[in-house]
């Protein structure tokens, strides 16, 4: 294609886009927000470890890992179950609530289906066993106690 603007300020657009640019007020918000990261990852990680003490003998439950040399921030807590649905109704009727991050694989999202493999089985079977417990740094440990009893109530039957 012919260059209309001389020298390096050519480019082509080959699809369109959004531009997702960050405001200043968004950039101030963050900057404020990163000054308490530290704290928010400790606390994390340490009711990620109240959970793993808490929840450790529920054999049906599996919990997350964290490989050695590995430091996990612990964003969301992720256990599996084959028992997923019935485990997220108990919690629920219980007013604890859980999440499904994700309830549709990656690669099978439209927008990433047309380049993805055709089948990951792994990731297919375990997409219909994850649930988030609850977890943030805003948590007592008497909340989290609350939720793995509710969790272990479930799976001891």
């Amino acid at each position: 294609m012919e260059q209309r603007v001389p020298g390096n300020w050519f480019y082509e657009m080959q699809e369109l886009g959004f531009n997702y640019r960050i405001t200043d007020f968004q950039c101030a918000l963050a900057s404020s927000q990163l000054r308490k990261l530290d704290g928010w990852i400790s606390r994390r990680q340490e009711i990620a470890v109240l959970y793993r003490k808490l929840l450790d003998e529920v054999g049906e439950a599996v919990l997350p890992a964290e490989p050695p040399g590995r430091e996990h921030v612990y964003h969301l807590y992720v256990i599996r179950t084959s028992r997923r649905a019935e485990l997220a109704a108990f919690l629920k009727a219980r007013s604890i609530q859980t999440g499904i991050h994700y309830p549709v694989p990656t690669h099978r999202q439209p927008a990433v289906e047309r380049y993805a493999p055709p089948a990951l089985p792994a990731t297919e079977r375990l997409v219909d066993e994850i649930l988030t417990l609850p977890l943030s740094a805003g948590h007592s440990d008497a909340e989290i106690d609350e939720v793995a009893a509710a969790v272990r109530a479930f799976f001891e039957g």
